[in-house]
């Protein structure tokens, strides 16, 4: 099952979402950026359970029957 980023997610939902997928190598600043570039809509970010890497970040649009995450 696909669960994708509400565009309109708050900074502090996908930060708590984002944390626990960190490795021990990871950008400065880039949870911020991709926050920022989902806001924009440049892109869009999903979790798929059913992969192997379960965070997906693509250009796809979000398909109308999805089920999004926009606040917890």
């Amino acid at each position: 099952m696909k669960y994708w980023f509400s565009p309109k997610i708050k900074w502090s939902v996908f930060k708590k979402i984002n944390d626990p997928y960190k490795g021990s190598i990871y950008p400065v600043n880039c949870d911020k950026i991709l926050w920022r570039m989902l806001r924009d809509r440049s892109i869009n970010i999903y979790f798929d359970n059913k992969s192997e890497d379960p965070v997906c970040i693509t250009t796809q649009p979000i398909p109308k029957s999805a089920k999004i995450i926009n606040n917890i």
